[in-house]
């Protein structure tokens, strides 16, 4: 699966990073979230997803 990293609260103190679909551009609910955009891409690739 196709996935791109994008942040909710860009800019605050309560920013987090998620993961959508690439070609749905749909926030996944089975990921979690992560306070760094480098935490998100590391859980993506050992779950085996492709990052876009």
């Amino acid at each position: 699966m196709k996935v791109t990293i994008y942040c909710m609260n860009k800019g605050t103190a309560s920013q987090y990073f998620a993961l959508k679909d690439a070609e749905e551009n749909q926030p996944l609910p089975f990921t979690p979230t992560w306070k760094t955009e480098r935490g998100a891409r590391n859980w993506a690739i050992k779950q085996g997803l492709e990052l876009v």
